[in-house]
């Protein structure tokens, strides 16, 4: 061992030099993997989505839903929807579905749960949200509303809808095998007059509809840029609520 002080600081430096050299190339390899993977997994997500977007529309086209009506959702880089009319099936400020929303729902939703539910998408669909919609008028209340107690109003009438159309959804699937695994993906949500189409009238009846939103599982990009909760306890979304027994 030399007994020069400055000789063994030398040592020393050189051996911490290499060993942050190390570190910094396997730090670069790390990413490089990562960005691929995330970039494989976004890949396969985007294929996911378009064969679900090309089943719904072959599948459904029969079930006077027009291809517009099934598309990604410009909210939801992860969903795909499709858009009913609530004209179709509710009367205005009413939550009692109607007689041909009724049959209408009958023949959709088992095919729609054929689908979901089939070997080649079921391991990559996360869940399905039937979303109830309404325009920002408040018709049939009696009694001048405020903006507040008017939008309160329309969010409990879009909550209401949509357990409605839950709970016929899975009646339709009473005797059918895809009972258990489309009652495993539904939930409902009342979203009222907060997320209005836009460039349509918030008075426009077209505003007034019931969203199916099919959510395909998040792929590890969103694991990576989701930002993680401090401290707070994350409350669920407004109006969110769970199928029925």
């Amino acid at each position: 061992m030399s007994d020069d002080p400055s000789e063994d600081e030398g040592h020393a430096g050189h051996s911490s030099s290499s060993f942050t050299d190390l570190m910094a190339s396997l730090m670069v390899i790390f990413i490089l993997l990562l960005v691929a993977t995330v970039h494989n997994a976004s890949t396969s997500r985007t294929t996911i989505q378009n064969n679900l977007l090309e089943s719904l529309r072959a599948r459904l086209h029969s079930k006077e839903l027009k291809p517009e009506d099934m598309h990604t959702d410009a909210r939801d880089p992860y969903a795909v929807v499709i858009v009913m009319p609530s004209s179709l099936l509710f009367d205005r400020d009413s939550s009692r579905i109607r007689e041909n929303g009724h049959t209408y729902l009958l023949n959709v939703v088992p095919l729609l749960a054929e689908i979901l539910c089939s070997p080649e998408l079921v391991q990559n669909i996360d869940n399905v949200v039937v979303e109830g919609h309404t325009d920002t008028t408040y018709t049939g209340v009696s009694g001048a509303l405020t903006p507040d107690q008017g939008q309160a109003y329309n969010l409990r009438l879009s909550q209401a809808r949509s357990m409605e159309v839950v709970k016929l959804a899975l009646q339709s699937l009473r005797d059918r095998s895809e009972r258990g695994c489309f009652r495993g993906m539904l939930s409902a949500s009342g979203r009222g007059q907060e997320e209005p189409l836009p460039g349509v009238p918030g008075n426009d009846d077209r505003q007034r509809r019931v969203v199916f939103k099919i959510r395909v599982k998040a792929d590890l990009a969103s694991a990576f840029t989701a930002r993680v909760p401090t401290g707070e306890e994350v409350s669920p979304a407004p109006g969110a609520g769970t199928p029925p027994p």
